[in-house]
């Protein structure tokens, strides 16, 4: 699968921890307005990354957060809701 680059959406690298042995990788909306529209981007480039970090490793714990931050009217300060996943193991 080939992606093209969106101005809507990025995929951001962090700051490795443990000797580089743990990634953590972020998809940030940038442009979606409609979230529905950004979850099914943000699936098609995290099952890329996945794929591609299983060319390389044999295994890999994977652990999602969803992090949702909204505001109910235009002007109110932001709200933050966070959907977590237990660590799952994937192999090759």
């Amino acid at each position: 699968m080939q992606f093209v680059r969106c101005l809507c959406y990025r995929w951001v690298e962090c700051e490795s921890a443990f000797a580089s042995r743990i990634r953590t990788g972020a998809i940030v909306n940038i442009g979606f307005l409609d979230t529905k529209t950004f979850s099914e981007k943000a699936r098609q480039v995290f099952v890329w990354e996945m794929e591609n970090t299983l060319r390389h490793q044999n295994a890999v714990k994977v652990n999602a957060a969803l992090v949702f931050e909204f505001s109910l009217l235009h002007g109110d300060a932001p709200d933050e809701k966070v959907f977590n996943t237990k660590n799952v193991p994937v192999w090759q």
